[in-house]
């Protein structure tokens, strides 16, 4: 048996949609600026994450088609592309990761109040990952602050993300 969704948690599950989407947008305009700055490994990086953001849309999309709630999809702001530094563009991907824990944090406290515990429950999976995302993240501008001006640190760190296929992004064993 099916248990209904709230209209309201289903139009906070919506918006949380276009976060994602959005999301996905922002990795994009990183991409395009890691790419254009020549920095293939962090470009690399960005287009993954870029697409992590959309199997994230996509998941809550099929949650709410299982729960058999109208979906509707709201537009999405234009990505930025500029930035001065690498770690500036970072730094912003982690305030937008920051964002996204938030508005998730709201929604399952919501879903909780309206005694929605499958959307309660299936929300834990997102939170799991945003805490992944924003230590990756600070540990990326943990390290390109550290590496400062210096572009033989850049391009080493640029080399490691470049490689990294799991969460794990810098291999302390190649140090």
């Amino acid at each position: 048996m099916r248990y209904m969704i709230t209209t309201e948690v289903t139009n906070q599950l919506a918006q949380q949609i276009q976060r994602e989407l959005s999301a996905s947008y922002a990795y994009y305009g990183l991409h395009l600026f890691f790419t254009q700055k020549s920095l293939n490994g962090f470009a690399r990086w960005s287009k993954q994450q870029a697409i992590e953001e959309l199997t994230h849309a996509d998941k809550i999309m099929s949650h709410l088609l299982e729960r058999d709630a109208v979906v509707e999809i709201y537009d999405i702001q234009q990505a930025e592309t500029s930035f001065k530094t690498p770690l500036e563009a970072l730094q912003y991907a982690l305030t937008l990761e920051q964002d996204v824990t938030h508005a998730i944090l709201h929604l399952k406290q919501l879903a909780h109040e309206q005694r929605d515990f499958q959307t309660s429950s299936f929300l834990n999976w997102f939170l799991d990952e945003q805490v992944e995302e924003i230590a990756q993240l600070q540990e990326l501008c943990q390290r390109l602050s550290l590496a400062a001006d210096d572009m033989s640190a850049l391009l080493f760190l640029d080399n490691q993300i470049g490689k990294a296929r799991t969460k794990t992004l810098i291999n302390t064993k190649d140090m």
